[in-house]
């Protein structure tokens, strides 16, 4: 069974996917989940908690919601299907629905990836150190960007495909503060494109924007840098 999942990168986002968390869980009625770091909970920054951008959406629940058999015959939520053929039925129904949600509800931003040579994929806070790590670089001359997945589920390989097979990209840095539980996702999307490294750090310390950029330097900016 396949979910969305939305991971913020700030407060602000924190707030506003917590907001499209529900829509999409009630507009698709599927579980939503909001992968927040450790980071992310315990950060204190500006935000703006603003009017629910989905309150005079409508949602399509008399079927199957179970909120009290008041004055109507009880209902059943059932995933369970023994009739003959009805199970595959309801599996094929199930992919259609997570074909539209890839379709319509797949998020990301990319920064700075025009013309650049090496792409970093990043996602939650650990992004916001990649971002950083692009600026520095770009200063001094190095051609690099950030592909930043808003939803790891469902995963933009499609969009980061494309930009893997642009012939300008040499390679893609894969940073994550994990052991590399989005390298899966960015390898098979590459796939084959460019060659696929990456830098991680598990639990109890933090990768910074001087760690990346000594990687990346280390690996791949090797070569006198082109302003």
């Amino acid at each position: 069974y396949k979910i969305v999942v939305l991971t913020p990168s700030s407060v602000q986002e924190a707030i506003d996917l917590t907001y499209l968390a529900f829509h999409l869980a009630f507009k698709y009625r599927i579980p939503s989940m909001l992968l927040a770091d450790g980071v992310l909970g315990q950060m204190m920054e500006p935000c703006e908690l603003r009017e629910n951008p989905y309150k005079n959406e409508k949602y399509d629940v008399e079927s199957w919601a179970l909120d009290g058999a008041y004055n109507r015959k009880p209902k059943q939520v059932l995933s369970l299907y023994m009739g003959h053929g009805e199970l595959e039925k309801h599996v094929w129904h199930l992919e259609e629905k997570f074909k539209k949600i890839e379709e319509n509800e797949t998020r990301y931003e990319e920064y700075m990836t025009d013309d650049a040579e090496i792409v970093i994929t990043a996602f939650g806070v650990v992004a916001r150190m990649a971002k950083e790590a692009v600026k520095v670089l770009r200063k001094q001359g190095f051609k690099v960007g950030l592909f930043r997945p808003i939803t790891v589920r469902p995963f933009p390989k499609r969009q980061l495909f494309a930009l893997a097979s642009k012939p300008c990209v040499k390679a893609v840095l894969d940073v994550e503060m994990n052991a590399g539980q989005m390298l899966k996702d960015v390898e098979s999307s590459v796939f084959g494109a460019c060659e696929v490294q990456f830098l991680g750090k598990p639990g109890g310390s933090l990768l910074n924007s001087e760690d990346i950029v000594k990687n990346l330097k280390s690996q791949f900016l090797k070569q006198e840098a082109t302003i």
